[in-house]
């Protein structure tokens, strides 16, 4: 079934936004290192491919706006332009919009359509200053002021060039025939189409390339401009490239009737054939492409060729994840029945279908797991855009970022990360004469780091800047009537204040913070995601937010414990031992502490805070659990087992809560309620 249009549009819109966003990380390179060829051709090429496939599958505007920014980095890459900040504050401008003219839902809104005509006309007017300042400076130096080399040299030349498509290039929606014109239209072209062995009818596929060309072009564009027609299919395609002459070849009717008598006598056209029309030169080297392609999919040695990584829509992902956990449960009913019926064969077979679940439940985590990394280039942008706006100089810098959280994680703590970051760039670093007079360096420092802790995964912002100053934080409090005067708090616990909503110390309202919103939002969009934030802040030396959060969501391997009649789930990860003692010992306790195995630990007893009643046990289990490494135990009437357990939410009235973070249901129907470690520990050590 050959792909419809829709589907190749829908295709193209995905490779696009992947191009849009490598352009976006390239040109933070750039700013960097702006003498770097191989980033400005990689920005022009993206330009490029940005500029073909947008005409080609109706994305008329995002074609248009492509081809003035590939003018632009052309004028660059030949050497007529120099890369300034203001050229590529305006390509980062561009890629915002560009992001948006590949947006079927609202390119046709007025409001596009005046942006891109804004964005157009300023493109037009940065071109002609920059064109303008590097005339001046031509002028006033008396030489060529571009940081790149002298321009390739171009001129009519005659070139040659066998094009080999790749069997499957035609899958994607490319036509072949719009490349030829393309070449077509730099100059006087002779294109021989060439067929490969033709199978029988029935063995025809419509989308496999059977055909091959050999290509004569006089042009004046040179080499590096046919070699921009081939972007889209370089990859899976051999062409070569090479120069006959270096005038056209066209004008002389020999060449013609030579290439006539040939194209009608051999089947494939050999350089020796036209040697009488070669300059006296050293071969060039064709066009280089990563992997030769031929027609059944193999390398030139005839290795086969794997991908090794497949694009898949995020809700086939979703729909994976969800057909797991409903197999979680169903096999957990499993496990009930075996259990009841003690047939052989049924617990062997329970078992069996345990480790495979288990497996495929891991293999379905692995592909919804997205590194960290995913997120810094917005974050590299975010600083770079809002330091320029408020006059600072400030370096952003990031470890662990391969660190891999769950997808819908990943979504939720975008927001956050990024709202902690503009905190850090607005309050955080000082201006650059401010930090010289504190005798620190005029750039300041944003530092993201990420790594595991046991079940967890740890996300700091660290910053070199201003500090908090727990006495401003205090009396703005008071202020706002979020504390009274007689409150007796520690320096930590005033730092937390921030996180209270309504709470800033922003003077003014600005377009980055100052309206009394941000990190309580913040602190509610983490806990939302199970996590946790907290803030340690230095005066003068800099501040670290932390957010500590569950590697996964959905499904946990649990330990179920009972108390009375009810069942609860403890995180398996966050478990360390399990002691049994007797429940007098629980009753005397001092000061909620209990000595097991000669180690002290805070204990929280589950019948007594939920205030569950029924028949005390003789002899209850102490829990373990670990908690960015501190221990408490959880005191419960009986430890049942292991269980794997698919995490359903809570309902709005349960909000409120620390203790349950979720439910799940069990192999029987019934329901266990998960418990929120993380909040229980902070309950018991910080009692409210």
């Amino acid at each position: 079934m050959i792909p419809s249009f829709e589907n190749f549009q829908s295709r193209f819109v995905e490779e696009a936004l992947d191009n849009i966003n490598e352009l976006e990380s390239t040109l933070l390179e750039l700013d960097l290192s702006p003498n770097d060829k191989e980033l400005l051709e990689k920005v022009f090429r993206i330009m490029h491919s940005l500029k073909g496939g947008g005409g080609m599958f109706g994305f008329e505007l995002l074609s248009e706006f492509s081809h003035h920014m590939e003018n632009i980095y052309d004028k660059i890459r030949s050497g007529q332009l120099a890369v300034s900040s203001k050229l590529l504050s305006l390509t980062f401008q561009s890629v915002d919009i560009l992001r948006d003219l590949v947006n079927v839902e609202v390119i046709e809104s007025p409001e596009i359509k005046v942006r891109y005509q804004e964005m157009v006309t300023t493109v037009e007017n940065v071109l002609k200053e920059e064109i303008q300042v590097q005339k001046s400076q031509t002028v006033n130096e008396g030489k060529l002021t571009s940081p790149n080399d002298i321009p390739e040299v171009t001129g009519m030349a005659t070139w040659y060039i066998h094009f080999y498509p790749g069997a499957h290039v035609l899958e994607n929606g490319t036509n072949l025939l719009y490349l030829i014109d393309e070449l077509g239209q730099m100059g006087p072209l002779k294109a021989v189409p060439r067929l490969l062995n033709i199978p029988d009818l029935e063995g025809v596929e419509p989308e496999r390339s059977l055909v091959f060309w050999d290509l004569f072009l006089s042009t004046d564009m040179g080499k590096a401009a046919i070699m921009d027609v081939f972007i889209f299919v370089e990859d899976d395609s051999k062409i070569e490239i090479q120069r006959l002459s270096q005038s056209d070849l066209f004008t002389q009717p020999q060449f013609i009737a030579r290439l006539d008598t040939l194209c009608e006598n051999k089947l494939e056209i050999e350089l020796a054939d036209l040697s009488e029309f070669m300059v006296d030169e050293p071969i060039e080297e064709g066009l280089a492409a990563p992997v030769v392609f031929d027609q059944l999919g193999q390398t030139s040695e005839g290795k086969k060729v794997t991908s090794s990584s497949i694009r898949v829509a995020s809700d086939k992902i979703d729909g994976l994840m969800n057909m797991v956990s409903e197999l979680v449960i169903t096999q957990e009913r499993l496990n009930v029945i075996a259990a009841q019926h003690q047939i052989p064969e049924l617990k062997m077979v329970a078992e069996n279908i345990q480790k495979l679940t288990g497996s495929l439940r891991d293999s379905a985590f692995s592909i919804s797991l997205i590194p960290v990394e995913s997120l810094v280039t917005r974050f590299q942008r975010l600083v770079r855009d809002l330091s320029c706006s408020l006059d600072k100089k400030i370096a952003f810098t990031t470890s662990g970022t391969g660190t891999e959280l769950d997808k819908t994680m990943i979504e939720s703590l975008t927001d956050p990360l990024l709202h902690i970051i503009r905190n850090s760039i607005d309050h955080g670093i000082e201006m650059p004469d401010m930090r010289k007079r504190k005798g620190k360096p005029e750039t300041g420092s944003i530092h993201m780091e990420a790594g595991y802790s046991g079940a967890n995964v740890i996300v700091k912002i660290t910053d070199d800047g201003a500090g908090i100053d727990p006495a401003k934080i205090r009396a703005n409090a008071i202020e706002k009537g979020l504390i009274s005067k007689d409150d007796v708090l520690s320096d930590n616990e005033v730092l937390n204040l921030v996180f209270a909503p309504g709470f800033s110390t922003s003077k003014e309202v600005t377009e980055v913070s100052g309206r009394g919103v941000g990190m309580d939002v913040v602190k509610r969009n983490i806990s939302a995601i199970r996590g946790e934030v907290s803030i340690e802040s230095v005066p003068g030396e800099g501040t670290t937010i932390s957010i500590i959060l569950p590697l996964v969501l959905s499904i946990i391997d649990g330990l179920l414990v009972q108390v009375n009649h009810t069942q609860y789930i403890i995180p398996l990860a966050l478990t360390d031992r399990i002691y049994s003692i007797g429940s007098d010992v629980l009753k005397d306790g001092f000061i909620n502490s209990v000595t097991l195995n000669g180690i002290q630990y805070p204990f929280y007893n589950l019948r007594k805070e939920l205030e569950l009643n029924g028949e005390v046990p003789k002899r209850y289990q102490m829990v373990v659990v670990n908690h960015t490494d501190t221990r408490i135990a959880i005191a419960v009437d009986k430890v049942v087992g292991k269980i794997q357990a698919v995490l359903k939410p809570l309902g709005r009235m349960y909000h409120d809560q620390k203790v349950i973070s979720a439910a799940t249901i069990m192999g029987d129907g019934g329901i266990a309620l998960v418990l929120d470690t993380n909040s229980i520990v902070k309950e018991l050590l910080n009692p409210s």
